[in-house]
């Protein structure tokens, strides 16, 4: 099974686009605070920055409302491994495809 459930805020890349077929992308940054982990240094949560992206409706709906700072929760989606290889280097991209989403609500 391939579920990923996310919550955090929404980081500043945020890029629409529309696929040749017509369907419609959005790609966006999502920063994750960790629960249990911190930073040895500075014994702050430690973040990750995870790349999403959505498309068709979701994209649509996504695209009307995301922005910078907004904190966001997926509540399905799944995760995505591409690879490209250039240059005799190996490129591992990992994304979640947002299928469904909530805001969380702001005080």
């Amino acid at each position: 099974m391939n579920l990923v459930k996310a919550s955090g805020t929404i980081g500043n890349y945020i890029f629409r686009s529309t696929l040749p077929s017509g369907t419609s992308k959005i790609e966006f940054t999502l920063i994750v605070e960790s629960n249990t982990m911190k930073d040895s240094k500075t014994n702050k949560k430690q973040v990750s920055y995870v790349n999403c992206q959505a498309f068709g409706k979701t994209a649509v709906g996504l695209s009307k409302v995301v922005a910078n700072g907004r904190q966001l929760n997926i509540t399905k989606g799944e995760l995505k491994t591409t690879f490209k290889q250039t240059d005799d280097k190996a490129d591992y991209r990992t994304s979640i495809i947002v299928q469904e989403f909530l805001f969380k609500a702001t005080s």
